[in-house]
């Protein structure tokens, strides 16, 4: 399954700022990111019931540096759209493997979502 949001979330630096600042300022930050994958899946979209792989592609605007870890971290907001949509769960028991890659389009900012089926659940 292929989930493209025309977006991309907040890095996890970000997200620890904005958790500093009120929790109702990362509250927002999650509703908002799981409405945007909700709105993202195709209408085909069902819960896997095998464990999946999960490859994120970011097409960022620029070629700005920018580090892994900040953007695997803020696969946190993306999961927690897929669980009870895509996903059952986020944790190792429904999730095999967890992957990202950047890339660089000028003008363009989406996260492009590819989840596979590999075995059965645990």
């Amino acid at each position: 399954m292929i989930v493209e949001i025309n977006d991309i979330p907040p890095s996890l630096n970000q997200i620890i700022a904005a958790a500093k600042v009120h929790w109702g300022v990362y509250s927002g930050m999650k509703k908002k990111w799981k409405k945007k994958v909700y709105e993202s899946l195709p209408p085909t979209a069902g819960i896997f019931q095998k464990k999946v792989k999960i490859h994120i592609t970011y097409v960022f605007p620029d070629k700005r540096k920018r580090d892994y870890d900040n953007y695997l971290g803020a696969y946190k907001l993306i999961g927690d759209g897929l669980v009870g949509e895509v996903i059952q769960d986020d944790n190792q028991n429904y999730i095999e493997s967890l992957t990202v890659t950047f890339k660089y389009e000028k003008g363009v900012k989406k996260t492009i979502l590819n989840i596979t089926e590999v075995s059965e659940v645990e």
